[in-house]
């Protein structure tokens, strides 16, 4: 399952995270975000296939950002079958960037995540 990160220079709007979930869902992708300063994403598609992973980043874009940056999509990194969010798409809220970060489910994926948000070495 590909996974795509994304950053925001603040992501504060209630309005732009109902959109973000709500194409999250239609698109059948799953993922966390935090709320605030810096705003953050990391999505997954349920399939091989980036096709919906590509267009979700793509609506994102279009919206209206102070700042927002695609750090990357990884198409060799897998979500771990432990997932309890299996079978639900849409986006789960955490509350801070180290729980962001806690929720990698393996080494290489923690380690991506961390190069994406600059506190890694690639």
């Amino acid at each position: 399952m590909p996974l795509a990160l994304i950053t925001f220079h603040h992501l504060l709007s209630a309005r732009k995270i109902g959109l973000l979930q709500s194409q999250a869902a239609d698109l059948a992708l799953s993922g966390i975000f935090k709320r605030g300063y810096p705003g953050l994403l990391l999505v997954s598609s349920p399939t091989d296939s980036s096709e919906p992973l590509v267009a979700y980043v793509r609506e994102v874009k279009r919206m209206r950002w102070q700042y927002v940056r695609l750090c990357g999509i990884s198409e060799t990194l897998r979500r771990g079958d432990d997932d309890e969010e299996r079978g639900r798409p849409g986006l789960r809220e955490v509350g801070s960037v180290k729980e962001f970060v806690a929720t990698a489910r393996t080494e290489d994926e923690r380690q991506w995540i961390r190069v994406g948000l600059g506190f890694g070495k690639g």
